[in-house]
């Protein structure tokens, strides 16, 4: 899963590439002037409209970002379910993750970013389970080596920008005695589980 884009330019999270084997950047989330992008998931889409549609997810890596409605955005879409639709008093809730345990232990990861608000008369949307950071007065970033989606600012009394997309990451095993070598740069990190 890709990296997530830096809050304030609105692009796509990087890819992260594996041999032939190309993980897509999630899709920012909305602002203003533009809608949320497509991606490995979507971005939530604008709350601005009456209706603005999210990104779309692409097969096999991520789901579409929630529908915008009013002032309440939709919630990032997770690597196992859409996010939600924002609502007349809601931004949406982010798309849950997806769980593995091919590390050894039982780990949830890509969650979707919960969708920002109008901060006079509403609620932010709640990130999903796997790292999604929460929409608020400030969203919060999601969480690292997650590939999860930052949750959406706000605006009203005061505008908050949403937060950072979380760091993604690639999982492999290997057999016993095999080796992998890195590119420069690579943060990696190895343990054994099982017979790999």
């Amino acid at each position: 899963v890709g990296a997530g884009g830096a809050k304030n330019t609105a692009e796509n999270g990087g890819d992260s590439q594996f041999g032939s084997i190309v993980s897509l950047g999630g899709g920012h989330g909305a602002g203003d002037a533009y809608s949320g992008a497509s991606g490995a998931s979507g971005g939530g889409g604008k709350n601005t409209g009456p209706y603005e549609d999210g990104g779309s997810g692409t097969f096999g890596q991520g789901f579409d970002g929630g529908q915008g409605y009013g002032q309440h955005a939709g919630g990032g879409g997770g690597t196992s379910v859409a996010g939600s639709n924002g609502t007349t008093s809601f931004g949406g809730n982010g798309g849950n993750g997806i769980s593995s345990s091919i590390t050894g232990s039982e780990v949830v990861r890509g969650g979707g970013g919960g969708g920002g608000y109008d901060n006079r008369n509403g609620s932010p949307g709640s990130g999903g389970t796997g790292g999604g950071g929460n929409g608020g007065n400030g969203g919060r970033p999601g969480a690292v080596n997650t590939g999860s989606g930052g949750g959406g600012g706000s605006f009203g009394t005061a505008n908050y920008d949403g937060g950072n997309g979380g760091s993604g990451l690639v999982v492999f095993t290997l057999p016993l005695g095999a080796a992998a070598t890195f590119s420069s740069g690579v943060t990696q990190t190895s343990t054994t589980v099982g017979g790999n």
